[in-house]
């Protein structure tokens, strides 16, 4: 099943300018970091940077590494609301990278953060994330504890989406436990809650419809089912058309209803397909990524080989300069030197035959 997260809320509190983010070119976001001094300005724009590779679901790397550098800035200056935005940051990448209990360990610390700050808006939205987490290790009571955590936050506040998006993923959590009853009273409150904003979640209805099938009302489970789908298909939204789709097989094949449950399988399993080619699409472009990665850092590899060797010859050829210099210089002063011996030759011989001639003159 789908668990509904706070995903509105958690990009309208923890960046700034998402909207403009995911327009821009990041590009232009790392030109922006040249020209800003301030440390809260850029803080929020390698948030901002973070943020944007975070959303492509593919640079999880690059997203780190940005957080990271806002991170420390948040540290170095102590800002400890821009800190526990980056700390928030880290746990939605770690989620998405699959390494959850880091992600709760951010999660956890960024809510002390917030204590601190009595930001309790921010609170409610990590409360719930943390809950989530907890919900998809299958730790449904610690789940539970953290929804409830969240719920009283968002009662306090008088917010209304924040109530109807945990009371559902409460009443979801609660199902998965076999408590079908207060599933049942948790997730009707989330309907009422959401009715009267206007707001409609297929995973809500389809939620729901387990529940109630659960509790053998399967004419009731079919309307929510049916609900949940429609809303599912006009969101064009594969996962939970796929739960809608497989929640009317069961209602109509204990019915004994096999022709219209055989139509909910074909779609079922038409769209469970789609979700599995999705991932694996996903896995490829992972992989294509980290080839691409790695041949770049085979090249800069080689290149700095190559810068290495060139210097190494630099350096030969420096020493080879100098040498050749000493033995020219050497060579010259040979040179001098010979001729000076032979110039002191000459005047010997010269003085020698002088003597000679005034010798024999005698």
């Amino acid at each position: 099943m789908n668990t509904v997260y706070k995903c509105i809320l958690a990009f309208m509190l923890f960046t700034l300018h998402a909207s403009i983010a995911q327009e821009s070119k990041v590009d232009s976001l790392k030109l922006l970091l040249e020209e800003i001094e301030y440390p809260i300005e850029k803080t929020n724009l390698y948030n901002e940077i973070a943020i944007s590779f975070y959303t492509s679901q593919l640079y999880n790397d690059s997203a780190y590494y940005y957080n990271e550098k806002a991170y420390q800035i948040a540290k170095e200056y102590s800002l400890p609301d821009k800190e526990g935005r980056a700390l928030f940051n880290f746990g939605l990448i770690l989620t998405e990278t699959g390494e959850t209990n880091l992600a709760i360990e951010n999660y956890l610390k960024a809510l002390f953060i917030f204590e601190r700050l009595k930001d309790s808006q921010s609170i409610s939205v990590i409360n719930s994330s943390i809950a989530a987490l907890y919900f998809t290790e299958e730790k449904y009571d610690k789940a539970i504890v953290f929804f409830n955590k969240a719920i009283e936050i968002s009662t306090q506040n008088k917010d209304s989406l924040g109530m109807a998006i945990d009371y559902a993923n409460l009443g979801e959590t609660e199902y998965k436990i076999e408590k079908y009853i207060d599933a049942k009273k948790h997730l009707d409150l989330a309907k009422k809650i959401a009715k009267k904003k206007g707001l409609a979640f297929p995973s809500l209805n389809i939620s729901s419809g387990n529940t109630l099938f659960a509790l053998q009302n399967a004419d009731s489970a079919m309307i929510e089912a049916e609900k949940g789908l429609s809303l599912a298909q006009k969101e064009n939204d594969i996962k939970s058309i796929s739960e809608a789709s497989d929640l009317l097989y069961r209602i109509e094949s204990s019915k004994e209803n096999y022709k219209d449950a055989l139509l909910h399988y074909k779609r079922f399993v038409m769209y469970e397909d789609s979700l599995s080619v999705a991932k694996d699409e996903h896995v490829i472009e992972m992989l294509k990524l980290n080839a691409d990665i790695r041949s770049k850092e085979e090249a800069i590899t080689r290149m700095k080989q190559k810068e290495k060797y060139m210097n190494i010859i630099y350096v030969l050829v420096a020493i080879g300069i100098v040498l050749l210099v000493f033995l020219i210089s050497r060579q010259i002063k040979v040179v001098k030197m010979t001729q000076e011996v032979h110039d002191i030759q000459t005047k010997l011989v010269g003085r020698e035959l002088e003597e000679r001639s005034s010798q024999n003159g005698e």
